[in-house]
């Protein structure tokens, strides 16, 4: 459970998080934005956190995966 809390802490660490009242694309609303493509500038960060997201997917609770062909 700790290193599900550590990693989840890490992620919201590299993803800036504003509040207020937004209108995402599908229609919906929600007080959250989470800036995705800032993920893209530093891929160095983000490997370690895919790694060990896809190294117990049962204890992530991963729904689902999808596999390149």
């Amino acid at each position: 459970m700790t290193a599900r809390i550590d990693l989840q802490q890490q992620v919201a660490e590299l993803l800036p998080e504003r509040r207020g009242h937004f209108v995402f694309e599908s229609g919906h609303h929600g007080q959250d934005w989470l800036d995705l493509e800032r993920l893209f500038l530093h891929p160095e960060r983000v490997e370690p956190l895919a790694a060990a997201l896809v190294s117990d997917p049962a204890g992530n609770n991963v729904e689902a995966v999808h596999k390149e062909r």
